[in-house]
């Protein structure tokens, strides 16, 4: 891996645009509506749990994506 995708992938990304804010904001909380439907649908179980944490570093992966990249072009990312 050369040290620019280190560099992409540790440095500290602020969102800086309001765009990557309310990106930001979107994905986080998309995967909180998915992760309510897991609590309803699924038991109270090491799988549910698991599930629940897989969702949390899907999220995190979204948002390092959007840091490092800038948002995507869906009608989600467009301010209210």
């Amino acid at each position: 891996m050369y040290q620019l995708d280190l560099d992409s992938i540790f440095d500290y990304h602020p969102a800086d645009t309001d765009d990557k804010m309310v990106a930001h904001a979107n994905v986080r909380f998309e995967c909180r509506v998915v992760a309510e439907r897991f609590l309803q649908l699924a038991p109270e179980c090491p799988e549910r749990t698991l599930a629940i944490r897989h969702l949390q570093e899907a999220m995190h992966m979204a948002n390092s994506a959007i840091a490092q990249h800038g948002p995507g072009e869906g009608p989600l990312n467009k301010p209210q």
